[in-house]
C-alpha cells in the first residue's frame, strides 16, 4: 500500500521534523478582471511564471480556473501570514499581465460557468473521470492547514479530539453565502456541495495509525488510489507527518487564515500535550457533530451550537469559540503564534467571509461588488467602493 508519492504508508513522516509547525493550502479563484467571472486562465499563469530559483508557491487544482495557494513550512502563524501575503501577491502580479485577478472564498458569487476544464494533472483527470457530475458541478474552494506531529498513533488520536471543533472552524471560517447571484440563506454553501463526494464529513472514529492503514488498504481494494482520495473534515496526513484540517472555506483576509491557522495550531499542541499525559479521546457521537457542524453551515457565528469538547449542552457558536481561544492562548504564547490568534476576536466582532458578504449585498444589491470585496481582501487592499463595480 502506497502513497502518492510511492513510499509505503508505514513509512510515513511523522517526527521527521519539529512538531507543530504550520502550513497552509489556499484553493483560489482565477477571475476576468473585467467581469469578475471565472475564467480557465491556470495554463496561462503556470507558463507566465518562469522564476526558476525559487519553489512555484501554487500548484494545479482540480480545474483550470482554480489554483491553489500554498506556504512553506512555518513555525509561527505570523510566518503563515507573511508567507501568505508572499504567494499571494506574487501570483497576483502574474495574473494582472494576463488581464486576470484572483479571490479566494468558499464559492464564486455569482458565476454560472458550465464548461468547466480540468486541470492537465492525471490526479485531476483521474478525479473528475471517478466523480463525474460530482466533480463538475462542484465549483468550490477549501482552506486547509497542516500541522506536524511527533508520532503516528498520536496524530489519529488527535483527529479523534478535533471533531468536536469542527464546528468552531466552520463558523470562523464560513464564506460562501451566495451561488448563482443569490443568497442561499447559508454561512458555507461549499460544504453542501462538499457532501456530494464520497468519503466526507466528519472524521470516522480510529482506534490507531494502524486501523487507519487497514482503512485504506480495505479502500483501496475498491479502487481508491491512496489515502489523499480521503476528504473527510480531519485525516491523518502520513507523507507530510502531519494532521490534516480541511472543513475551513477559504477566507480572503491574510489575517483571517492566520488567526485560523494559530488556532487549529494551538488546538493541535493543547490535544498533543494531552495524549502524552496519557489522555486518549473519544470523538463525540457523530448526529452530534454533524448537527452542530449543520448550525454552523447555517448560521455561521450566529449558530447556537452543541458544546461537544465539553458536557454537550446549547452553547452559542461565538462564546464556544472564546472560550477556546482563552484556553489556547498559552499553547499560542508558547509557539509564537500569540499575535496571530487575537485575530480570532477580530473575526467575532467584525465577522466571517460570509457576514461581510452579506452585508454589502445589503447595502447594495450588487452582486459583483460582493466579488470585487473578495479581490481586493485577497489581494490585501481595503474593498474599493460599491460604485466602482458598475
Amino acid at each position: 500500500m502506497t502513497d502518492p508519492s510511492g513510499a509505503n504508508l508505514f513509512e510515513h513522516r511523522f517526527g521527521a521534523g519539529p512538531p507543530f509547525t504550520v502550513g497552509l493550502e489556499d484553493e483560489a479563484m482565477i477571475l476576468e478582471a473585467g467581469t469578475l467571472d471565472l475564467a480557465q486562465g491556470f495554463e496561462a499563469l503556470i507558463s507566465a511564471d518562469r522564476i526558476a530559483d525559487r519553489e512555484r508557491p501554487f500548484v494545479a487544482e482540480i480545474f483550470q480556473s482554480m489554483l491553489e495557494v500554498h506556504t512553506p513550512i512555518c513555525h509561527t502563524a505570523e510566518d503563515v501570514t507573511r508567507q501568505l501575503h508572499a504567494a499571494r501577491a506574487r501570483v497576483a502580479a502574474l495574473a494582472d499581465a494576463h488581464g486576470l485577478v484572483l479571490g479566494s472564498a468558499g464559492m464564486h458569487p455569482f458565476s454560472q460557468l458550465e464548461d468547466h476544464r480540468p486541470s492537465h494533472a492525471e490526479r485531476y483527470t483521474m478525479l473528475v473521470h471517478d466523480l463525474q457530475d460530482v466533480a463538475r458541478r462542484s465549483m468550490i474552494f477549501a482552506m486547509h492547514v497542516h500541522v506536524a506531529v511527533d508520532d503516528a498513533d498520536k496524530a489519529v488520536a488527535l483527529t479523534q479530539a478535533l471533531v468536536a471543533h469542527v464546528p468552531e472552524l466552520v463558523a470562523l471560517s464560513a464564506s460562501s453565502p451566495f451561488r448563482a447571484g443569490r443568497p442561499t440563506g447559508l454561512a458555507s454553501t461549499r460544504l453542501t456541495f462538499l457532501a456530494a463526494y464520497p468519503r466526507t464529513g466528519p472524521t470516522p472514529p480510529l482506534r490507531d495509525y494502524a486501523q487507519f492503514v487497514d482503512l485504506v488498504g480495505t479502500l483501496r481494494t475498491g479502487g481508491l488510489p491512496d489515502y489523499t482520495h480521503i476528504w473527510w473534515d480531519l485525516r491523518p496526513h502520513p507523507w507530510l507527518g502531519t494532521v490534516e484540517l480541511r472543513c475551513m472555506d477559504a477566507v480572503s483576509r491574510d489575517e483571517d487564515a492566520a488567526a485560523i491557522a494559530a488556532y487549529a495550531q494551538a488546538l493541535v499542541r493543547h490535544y498533543a500535550e494531552a495524549y502524552d499525559a496519557g489522555y486518549r479521546p473519544v470523538a463525540p457521537h457523530e448526529a452530534l457533530v454533524r448537527e452542530s457542524r449543520w448550525r454552523t453551515i447555517r448560521h455561521g457565528l450566529d449558530a447556537v451550537v452543541l458544546d461537544l469538547p465539553g458536557d454537550g449542552e446549547p452553547i452559542a457558536a461565538a462564546e464556544l469559540i472564546r472560550r477556546t481561544r482563552t484556553a489556547l492562548e498559552p499553547h499560542a504564547r508558547d509557539l509564537g503564534s500569540e499575535e496571530a490568534l487575537g485575530g480570532i476576536e477580530r473575526i467575532l466582532r467584525d465577522g466571517n467571509g460570509a457576514t461581510r458578504q452579506l452585508e454589502l449585498f445589503r447595502r447594495t444589491g450588487d452582486v459583483s461588488a460582493v466579488v470585487g470585496s473578495i479581490v481586493d481582501e485577497t489581494r490585501g487592499r481595503a474593498p474599493r467602493p460599491a460604485a466602482a463595480f458598475g
